[in-house]
This record gives C-alpha cells, sequence and structure tokens, in this order.
C-alpha cells in the first residue's frame, strides 16, 4: 500500500499531459503512486501515458475507460487508488517537485483530515496570474473540511489542490 494515491483524469491533453505526468513522477515523496485514467481520448494521450507507463512502471498505473466525463474518470481512479491519503491533479496541470510531501506530511504532522495547498494560475504565455489568497498550506478537520467544500452532498470546490484521507472518500462519488 502506498502513502499516497494521485488521480490523473485524462481527456484529449495531449499538449499537456508530459509535462503533468513528469512533475508527478519526480515528486519528492517516494511513497506515490499516479492512477492515470484515459477517459476514452481520441489524440496522443494514450501513447504518452504508455511511455511514462513503461519508463515508471513502479509509479504509474495506467487505466483506460468508454468516455464518461471527468467525474466519472475521478471516480474510476478513486475506487482503485490504494494510497491512504488521495489527491487528484488534472491532467493539464503541474506541480511543483514538493507538492505531494508538503500535503502529506501537514495531514501527519497536525493529525488532520484535509491539507489544501496555495496555486498559482499561468496564463497560455507562461506568465503568473496574481492570487488573493497567499496561504500555502491550510489545515482543516473532517468536519471543518467537509462543511468548506461539500453542499448538499456535492463538492463545491476544486478537487485538485487538495490531499484527503482517503477514508473520508469511501462513500463519496463526483457527480
Amino acid at each position: 500500500m502506498k502513502k499516497v494515491s494521485i488521480i490523473v483524469p485524462v481527456y484529449n491533453v495531449e499538449k499537456y499531459l508530459a509535462k503533468c505526468l513528469d512533475s508527478l513522477v519526480n515528486q519528492t515523496l517516494e511513497d506515490v503512486e499516479i492512477i492515470v485514467v484515459d477517459d476514452g481520448s481520441k489524440d496522443n494521450s494514450k501513447q504518452i501515458i504508455d511511455e511514462f507507463q513503461t519508463k515508471y512502471p513502479d509509479k504509474i498505473k495506467s487505466f483506460v475507460k468508454e468516455n464518461g466525463g471527468l467525474s466519472d474518470a475521478r471516480n474510476f481512479g478513486l475506487d482503485r487508488a490504494s494510497g491512504d491519503y488521495v489527491g487528484f491533479v488534472d491532467s493539464d496541470d503541474y506541480v511543483t517537485p514538493t507538492y505531494c510531501e508538503k500535503l502529506y506530511k501537514a495531514l501527519i504532522e497536525n493529525n488532520t483530515d484535509i491539507s489544501i495547498c496555495k496555486y498559482t494560475f499561468i496564463d497560455t504565455k507562461g506568465k503568473e496570474i496574481p492570487q488573493v489568497n497567499d496561504k500555502r498550506v491550510q489545515l482543516f478537520s473532517h468536519i471543518e473540511a467537509l462543511a468548506l467544500l461539500l453542499e448538499d452532498g456535492q463538492l463545491k470546490s476544486y478537487a485538485w489542490g487538495k490531499l484527503f484521507k482517503k477514508e473520508l472518500l469511501e462513500n463519496f462519488s463526483f457527480l
């Protein structure tokens, strides 16, 4: 069993996918599995995934499914995650090398259920778009986190940029 499972739903993102996967296989936290779910891509995303899985067989688990949309791909990956903690990274995004380590350490050191990190938007020219909230990592108990993240049983926030204790997501599904 891994410490952290990162789920990457993929659909026609060949332009961004290699950068995303490269950022994930190079995490400073060693005990990470990357679950890549190809949601029926029609471009070269599958070939890119296959190359990464061949190069990093101990890190990448690859799955192909019929197209069902982003939520369906996330649920599919969640059903296959073996980590004690689960995170989501969109396939057109990339993360810093310490992304998993910082979120994981924050959870362990503070005995919390969800950690949330700062993110930076980058425009199509590679320029950073400033953000208002500059907190590096935020921690919440499961009750606080669920109140912030859920509304009427549905996620009202982005799935990415967070690390969840897996047991919190056992009876959860993306809609």
